[in-house]
């Protein structure tokens, strides 16, 4: 998991631990198809929380999952994290 804050993050996070692609690429390599691909899974909106789901068998890709703010917030609510205000949280534990 990671946080996005912005679209450079998206294309480096995409690029190096998605993709698992490096600097050492063939410069027969599609650059153009590269970024059209990065286009059409980026996330709706940043910041955001980026997973990769593992392919169910060996032959089937790793995929991209975001996590947008309001799934987060209700994650920290059923975790007992009461109060969030711009960014910052009070985390008291409910028991």
């Amino acid at each position: 998991m990671k946080l996005l804050k912005n679209e450079f993050d998206y294309k480096m996070w995409m690029t190096y631990d998605l993709l698992r692609l490096d600097d050492s690429l063939s410069p027969l390599f599609d650059h153009d198809l590269l970024d059209r691909e990065l286009l059409s899974q980026m996330p709706r909106e940043f910041p955001c929380i980026a997973c990769i789901i593992r392919g169910e068998g060996p032959f089937e890709p790793d995929v991209a999952k975001f996590l947008y703010r309001e799934e987060v917030e209700e994650i920290a609510k059923g975790m007992g994290i009461r109060d969030m205000h711009n960014g910052t949280a009070t985390i008291s534990f409910v028991k």
